[in-house]
């Protein structure tokens, strides 16, 4: 069992997480801040890091297909309601 002793953690002061690299500290940082500085050039959507950019970027070379939305009432009347209840049926 490794134990280490001594070594300086740095603490966050917003959410009291701990990291053992001040550079780690300082980019975790920026999740606490309301300015985003890397901005989409397609959608202009923002964000705190570059990495989360670079990411989400990837959206709009593979952009995931969407599904046209289902409409049951084209699909065998009514979507599974019987199709003879509702106002103007015969009862």
């Amino acid at each position: 069992m490794v134990v280490h002793t001594g070594v300086r953690a740095f603490q966050c002061s917003v959410c009291s997480k701990r990291f053992t690299q001040k550079s780690s500290l300082n980019v975790h940082m920026r999740t606490h801040r309301v300015e985003r500085t890397f901005t989409c050039g397609v959608c202009h959507r923002a964000f705190t890091h570059r990495t989360l950019l670079e990411r989400h970027a990837l959206q709009h070379q593979h952009p995931t297909p969407i599904k046209p939305p289902t409409n049951h009432m084209e699909q065998g009347g009514g979507g599974g309601m019987g199709g003879a209840s509702g106002p103007g049926s015969a009862s």
